[in-house]
This record gives structure tokens, C-alpha cells and sequence, in this order.
């Protein structure tokens, strides 16, 4: 059992702004246990049994879970990194001034930016990841079967 990681929980819904959350991830023998560090906020459970999919994003330290909650499927990214900025992608430009900087894309630089840190954390955090994944994996494995 893999005990308390730090990572930040992005649940990915759709048509909205995602949002990171703090926390400590670990398993239990049911499943996901997400514990937020900012008081108030409610832990989220992941039950095995569950789970539809799980898989480590290749290239970056993301463990992507995949998760049924009654009739909808719910994604949700734990990065054991810090995530980059979010909003980069969602702000709108107003600069009516056209000046060479302005007619560069910004969420273009901005998505590179994030991508190569991303990619150098998950050097650092590769092992752990593969770890976890194939654990989870092997969790979802089991809670089918029984």
C-alpha cells in the first residue's frame, strides 16, 4: 500500500475552469484516498472497483484515474508536481496595440513553457509513477475479480 504522496488533484469536467487541489494521495485496500491540505475541503475516495481506467501520462508526472459516479465517468489528474499555471490557456487578450510581441500566441509560449517543465519533473518522478500505476492497476485487477 502506498501511503501519503503529495500531489494536486485537477478533476477534469467538462465546460468548466479546472481547479488544483493540495493534498496527500494514498491507497487503502478499497481504493484512492485524496486528502486535501486546505481545511474544509471534503477527501475524495476512489473505489477500485470503480475505476475504469488508470495510466500514467507519458512524459509528464500525471497519474490520470478514471472513475465511474453513478452514470457519468469522471477524470481526474493527480500531478505529483506542482501543475503550471492553469489559466495561461482561459485568459483573453484585450492589447489592441500591434506591436510583434502582441501578434506572437502567448498560450502557444505559454503551453511550451509547461510542457518542458513537465517534462523535467517527470524525470525526477518516473519510478514513483510506475509505481503507483501498476499498484492501482493491479488493485483494479483484483476488485474485479472478487
Amino acid at each position: 500500500m502506498r501511503q501519503n504522496v503529495r500531489v494536486w488533484a485537477v478533476e477534469l469536467v467538462q465546460d468548466a475552469m479546472p481547479a488544483e487541489r493540495e493534498g496527500r494521495l494514498s491507497t487503502d485496500a478499497d481504493g484512492l484516498r485524496f486528502e486535501p491540505t486546505k481545511a474544509g475541503e471534503a477527501a475524495v475516495s476512489l473505489p477500485f472497483r470503480d475505476m475504469t481506467k488508470v495510466r500514467r501520462l507519458r512524459g509528464s508526472p500525471v497519474l490520470m484515474v478514471v472513475c465511474r459516479r453513478g452514470e457519468r465517468e469522471v477524470r481526474t489528474a493527480f500531478y505529483f508536481v506542482q501543475p503550471p499555471p492553469l489559466a495561461a490557456f482561459t485568459d483573453d487578450r484585450t492589447d489592441t496595440r500591434l506591436t510583434l510581441p502582441v501578434l506572437r500566441n502567448p498560450k502557444r509560449k505559454a503551453r511550451r513553457d509547461n510542457v518542458g517543465y513537465l517534462g523535467v519533473m517527470n524525470r525526477e518522478k518516473k519510478a514513483e509513477l510506475v509505481a503507483w500505476e501498476r499498484e492501482v492497476r493491479a488493485a483494479m485487477t483484483a476488485a474485479r475479480g472478487s
